[in-house]
């Protein structure tokens, strides 16, 4: 089985995200010796609507909360991947009721390391428009892989599976996540 969850070093913190949000634990300070205390957490950055219930996750695979860092700026991507193509418009089983995983769920964030954690913007997947797509619905579009940084933009997979599956590469001002 994969790993869902990927963390990352950043000076003197290890940072992981999961489906409720974002923990930064500091490396050098541990529990005591003889303590069964778990490690130090610095900042903690929460986001109730990123929790994935077990009825929520697509059928095939789990979701991988990635992140990755430039400077100060932590990148993330939180939520579910896009639904599989057979399971567009069927509902979670194939048994009607509709896509169970728009693209809605699945979103970035920038956090500031230096804030402990503060929220420098979010964006929503279903927020970016993409070429040669219906701009009324039909979408299920999802952020794909680890978002990467150079300091002026952020720049992360998108794929929408609608009739055909389509990827992309969306580039974001690193500042305001436009």
């Amino acid at each position: 089985r994969l790993l869902a969850y990927h963390p990352i070093v950043v000076g003197e913190q290890v940072i992981v995200s999961d489906e409720k949000g974002v923990t930064a634990y500091n490396l050098n300070q541990r529990p005591g010796e003889g303590t069964t205390a778990s490690a130090v957490i610095a900042w903690k950055h929460e986001h109730q609507s990123a929790f994935v219930s077990d009825a929520m996750r697509p059928p095939t695979g789990l979701p991988r909360y990635t992140l990755t860092a430039y400077g100060d700026r932590i990148y993330a991507r939180m939520g579910l991947p896009p639904a599989p193509n057979f399971a567009m418009g069927m509902g979670r089983f194939g048994g009607g009721g509709g896509n169970t995983n728009s693209g809605a769920s699945s979103f970035l964030v920038a956090l500031d390391r230096a804030a402990e954690g503060k929220m420098i913007w979010k964006k929503a997947a279903a927020e970016i428009t993409l070429p040669k797509r219906r701009p009324d619905g039909g979408r299920s579009a999802g952020f794909e892989g680890t978002p990467i940084s150079d300091g002026s933009n952020v720049y992360v997979a998108l794929t929408n599976r609608v009739e055909m599956t389509a990827t992309y590469v969306a580039c974001l001002d690193a500042a305001a996540g436009a």
